[in-house]
């Protein structure tokens, strides 16, 4: 297995806007891929990382990967080519088990990633992209950040970007303050509303395209107007802050049609925690606006990941027993057609034999672990 990966570690905004895709995209992404000769491929895209993982043993294979994913997101893979990371074998497996996990996050710990993971993997192997090879590794991965997620405090107390949006209007100036979420309807528009929700000096105005059952509920909750997308500018005028949470290719807030929207001189935040972004950068030139994108909160996961790292230090331990577990299953499962003829091939050769042979070829360390074996299945009789 290999990854090609476009993450905020190496690769800035722009970037990561021209590499995003989004859900609709996928299926002509995946027939994109068959077309170039890859079989097994899963890609993962969300706000911090755009990750192919896919099935390939040259480096042509490689080539062929980076330029699908320049092509499919209609970039030149001059452009970028110097923000890739190449992850080869046991090191791809090894970063899928970091990404699930949350310690590869830009907010260490946090919990959507390894929904977002199984998410990404699951409408891949329905488009038949999948096989043994990324079957074994993602459903390993999965199961080890389950087990890294109970075992450790690393998501305990877990930190995400909605919750440090909602901890920026929190730190605005004054007693009550209105906030409107764009794409209150999606997952990370309705958590942050959760968010925004223990506040009882907080009011919550979100919009939406259709009316569903979930975010009625979830607006009845934390106790928030719906208004039509359509509406959203009507009530800017009055908003302390405006967030914007959705999946959309295009803006949703635009300098040209913001500006005639504010009547009144105050100060207003706007928090776009999109990739692509949301909002128009140029709304910056307004008076009293001011815009922070997902980058922003950088520095504010650094003190996050601080006191996370001893956690960290544990789980780094687990991903290792996983990937040692997921080793095992797959040298198994390449040794089973042998099985047979290599059973009957030690049926001729003495027992005595086969072990002094062992001793020989095998390092103290491996010889040891077989006499381990051996005696364990003395002991089973």
């Amino acid at each position: 297995m290999n990854c090609v990966s476009v993450t905020y570690r190496t690769a800035p905004l722009w970037v990561r806007e021209k590499a995003a895709f989004h859900r609709e995209q996928l299926a002509a992404f995946y027939h994109a891929a068959r077309e170039s000769g890859i079989s097994e491929c899963v890609l993962l895209s969300t706000c911090n990382r755009t990750e192919l993982f896919f099935c390939g043993k040259t480096q042509e294979d490689c080539r062929m990967a980076e330029n699908l994913l320049a092509r499919e997101c209609g970039t030149p893979l001059a452009e970028l080519l110097p923000y890739f990371r190449i992850y080869q074998g046991e090191g791809a497996a090894r970063h899928l088990f970091r990404v699930a996990s949350g310690i590869d996050s830009m907010l260490m710990g946090e919990d959507e990633i390894l929904g977002q993971v199984k998410e990404a993997f699951a409408y891949a192997a329905d488009c038949g992209m999948t096989g043994y090879e990324l079957n074994t590794v993602f459903r390993a991965a999965v199961t080890w950040a389950k087990k890294i997620k109970t075992e450790t405090m690393l998501s305990k107390t877990s930190v995400s970007i909605a919750t440090l949006a909602a901890n920026e209007v929190f730190r605005l100036p004054g007693t009550e303050k209105n906030v409107l979420i764009i794409g209150a309807s999606g997952k990370m528009g309705m958590t942050v509303m959760k968010n925004l929700a223990c506040r009882e000096t907080v009011r919550i105005f979100g919009t939406f395209r259709s009316h569903n059952a979930l975010l009625t509920q979830a607006a009845g909750k934390a106790d928030a107007t719906l208004i039509p997308y359509e509406e959203r500018y009507a009530c800017m005028d009055k908003m302390d802050a405006v967030i914007s949470a959705t999946s959309s290719p295009h803006y949703t807030v635009t300098k040209k049609q913001l500006e005639p929207a504010l009547r009144r001189e105050k100060e207003r935040l706007f928090l776009d925690i999109s990739v692509p972004p949301d909002i128009d950068r140029e709304i910056q030139t307004l008076p009293g606006v001011h815009l922070r994108n997902i980058d922003a909160f950088r520095e504010l996961a650094k003190t996050n990941n601080d006191l996370k790292q001893q956690e960290a230090v544990q789980a780094e331990r687990m991903i290792e027993q996983g990937l040692d577990e997921w080793k095992r299953d797959v040298l198994l499962h390449g040794f089973l057609p042998e099985l047979p003829a290599v059973k009957a091939k030690m049926a001729e050769i003495p027992f005595e034999k086969l072990v002094y042979r062992a001793k020989a070829d095998m390092d103290a360390g491996q010889f040891e672990a077989l006499l381990a074996v051996l005696r364990g299945m003395e002991e089973e009789r």
